[in-house]
C-alpha cells in the first residue's frame, strides 16, 4: 500500500475510534539514519516537513500539528507560514524544552501567521 492510500486507511481508523488525528512534523530521514522510527501511537501521523501540503491536511484533516520549535532543517517560522499559504484552520503546537521568553516567539509567529491557533508546549526535564 503506498502512503496515501495507507493515510486514507489511518485517517478512517481514527474517525472510527474517536481519536483525535495529530500530524508530528519532523526529520524521518534522521530519525532512520539514527536507526530509530516513528512510533505507531493511534491517531498520530508522522512526516516531513518538506510533505506538508494540502494533499495531507485533506487526506488526514488533522485537528493539532506538532513540531519542535527548532529543527534541522525547518523551525517554528517555517512552518507557520506554511499553515498560513495553506489556510490551515486547526491548532499548532510548537514543542520544546522551557525557553526564557516564550512569549516573543508567539508573538512572531503571529505576525507571520494571525489567524493560526498557536502556542507552545513546553516540556520539563527529568
Amino acid at each position: 500500500m503506498n502512503f496515501l492510500g495507507a493515510t486514507i486507511v489511518a485517517k478512517k481508523l481514527d474517525k472510527d475510534s474517536g481519536v483525535p488525528v495529530m500530524l508530528v512534523l519532523g526529520d524521518l530521514d534522521r530519525w532512520r539514519s539514527r536507526g530509530r522510527s516513528p512510533p505507531i501511537i493511534p491517531g498520530f501521523h508522522f512526516a516531513d516537513f518538506t510533505d506538508l501540503d494540502a494533499a495531507i491536511l485533506l487526506q488526514l484533516c488533522p485537528e493539532i500539528i506538532l513540531s519542535g520549535l527548532v529543527q534541522q532543517s525547518f523551525d517554528v517560522l517555517d512552518v507557520a507560514a506554511t499553515l498560513r499559504t495553506l489556510d490551515f484552520r486547526g491548532r499548532y503546537r510548537a514543542v520544546t524544552h522551557p525557553i526564557p521568553n516564550p512569549g516573543l516567539i508567539v508573538a512572531e509567529v503571529r505576525s507571520i501567521a494571525p489567524t493560526l491557533n498557536f502556542a507552545i508546549l513546553s516540556l520539563n526535564p527529568g
